[in-house]
């Protein structure tokens, strides 16, 4: 009877390390097809999806400042509006200020699909939204960890004002359909952002920070991309694209930076007329 009862525990236990390492292996196949999933969609990019305009309704206003009494008066009424009832389920747009790392409680937001930034001290958390596709930067520094999720997610990246540090490889954010920036920049401007199959739209306006040599990037490697962008009154780029009369989608060039060379300059002129041509 006692040799019974250790082989039975001997194979309760087996079976038990067993499952353990099942939940871990499904764990991995589940995050390795997530990460396939955003790779297809890359490599199967709809261009004709990408014309369309998407809007958001302005959402909630929360601000990381509850010391001063009439923010978190304010910050109160908004979260008992939306959180007592189903309302919370209508938000698809929400603005975050201050906050480094977001609270786990606006997880309530589940449909969000937008979120307006400001911190100067990175961000964490954005995970905690499932459907988000848009994120707006403004008066930040901006941290990026390749290790969240939201990034594979995203369609559009804006920034106003901000400072984007730890970013490496675009092929962090495979997803990407448009880069809008104003007063804003790398501390290194990745070196990949080719990789960016279904980019439709590229702005640098007012570039600052990290420099970027126009040279390195090459326009006829996008096969979706139709507005372009360079431009500053800073020091900060240089250069003009390679393959621009090779990019057979572009119908809207704009460069212009203080140091350009007569023949850079002359061959902008060239295209920005074909460009308009082609835009009738």
């Amino acid at each position: 009877m006692n040799k019974i009862l250790v082989i039975l525990g001997v194979v309760f236990i087996s079976s038990c390390q067993s499952g353990k390492g099942e939940t871990i292996g499904n764990d991995n196949v589940i995050k390795r097809d997530t990460i396939r999933s955003h790779r297809q969609a890359r490599l199967n990019c709809d261009c004709s999806r990408l014309d369309s305009v998407r809007w958001y309704p302005r959402g909630p206003r929360f601000q990381n400042y509850d010391n001063v009494k009439e923010v978190k008066s304010r910050n109160d009424s908004e979260w008992n509006k939306y959180s007592n009832d189903s309302l919370w389920l209508t938000v698809r747009a929400i603005q975050l200020w201050g906050y480094d790392t977001i609270p786990d409680k606006f997880g309530i937001f589940e449909n969000v699909e937008k979120v307006t930034l400001s911190t100067q001290h990175g961000i964490k958390g954005l995970d905690i939204f499932p459907r988000l596709k848009e994120v707006e930067f403004f008066d930040s520094v901006i941290k990026i960890d390749t290790t969240e999720m939201w990034l594979q997610r995203i369609e559009i990246f804006s920034a106003g004002k901000t400072k984007i540090e730890q970013l490496k490889s675009f092929r962090s954010l495979p997803n990407l359909v448009q880069i809008k920036m104003g007063f804003s920049g790398f501390d290194k401007f990745p070196s990949d952002i080719e990789s960016l199959n279904c980019l439709n739209e590229l702005e640098l306006g007012a570039y600052m920070f990290g420099p970027l040599d126009l040279g390195t990037i090459d326009l006829s490697k996008f096969g979706c991309l139709k507005k372009v962008t360079f431009q500053t009154w800073y020091e900060s780029l240089t250069g003009i694209p390679k393959g621009i009369s090779d990019a057979t989608k572009l119908l809207e060039l704009d460069i212009s930076h203080k140091n350009l060379t007569t023949e850079e300059k002359a061959k902008i002129k060239k295209y920005r007329g074909k460009f308009k041509k082609a835009s009738h």
